[in-house]
């Protein structure tokens, strides 16, 4: 017995290898440039970029500063997330200063609450497009 296939399904294969095909070759591509650019970091390298430096009085509503009151924690939880997408559960809280660092994929922040003169310093640095695709190559600092 001879198994007969519609021509409207094998169409619909045909589609679906085309596209599926595409994606993958997008993928593969991806993969092969960025292992270039891993295996030839001095090629790429922006080692001499100076980080962005930021000096941000902390706001009014702020002050004063009580870092063991959990209502102050969360308002400047919600500060910090606002202007700088920072988490203030991965903080580092001493007596005097409160300490955050964020890694994303090519990107480095750092932001010091001075709790004594109501400050924050912020220090960003772009590592470029192609930190970014390596990152992404390697899964580094994407997230979840």
């Amino acid at each position: 017995m001879k198994l007969r296939v519609s021509k409207s399904s094998l169409s619909f294969a045909r589609i679906i290898h085309v596209y599926v095909s595409m994606a993958l070759l997008l993928l593969m591509l991806f993969f092969a440039v960025t292992g270039i650019t891993l295996n030839h970091p001095n090629w790429f390298s922006q080692a001499d970029q100076e980080p962005k430096r930021e000096q941000v009085p902390i706001p009014a509503y702020l002050l004063p500063v009580n870092a063991q009151d959990s209502q102050w924690r969360l308002a400047a939880g919600h500060w910090l997330k606002s202007e700088w997408t920072m988490d203030m559960a991965s903080a580092d809280i001493d007596d005097d200063e409160i300490s955050l660092v964020s890694k994303g994929p090519g990107t480095y922040r750092s932001l010091t609450l001075d709790l004594l003169d109501g400050q924050a310093y912020v220090e960003t640095l772009d590592y470029g497009v192609v930190a970014v695709v390596n990152d992404l190559h390697k899964g580094r600092n994407t997230g979840t």
